[in-house]
């Protein structure tokens, strides 16, 4: 037995939050047969995600100026050089 909130959706958020944070230009993917299983669990990144931007004082801060959307999201940001904007950054 298991508390809630503690289940393999969990553990699965805490990893790809991790792999975002710690490890410069990764990818993670989640995937699930159910779009009623692969919402909640891409909710739980997002939230920690989130609480690392606004709780770790800029430590773990990842802008997402790119790539923001619902299912995918990419630390990096806009950078001018020599006039012209490129993609530049954490990229994972």
């Amino acid at each position: 037995m298991k508390a809630r909130g503690l289940g393999f959706s969990e553990m699965n958020a805490s990893i790809i939050a991790n792999l975002y944070s710690t490890r410069k230009a990764s990818m993670g993917i989640i995937a699930a047969s159910d779009s009623r299983k692969l919402t909640p669990t891409l909710e739980k990144v997002w939230s920690e995600l989130s609480f690392l931007n606004d709780n770790t004082d800029g430590g773990f801060f990842k802008l997402r100026q790119v790539l923001d959307k619902q299912t995918e999201k990419r630390s990096s940001h806009y950078k001018v050089v020599n006039g012209q904007k490129i993609e530049d950054g954490w990229m994972s």
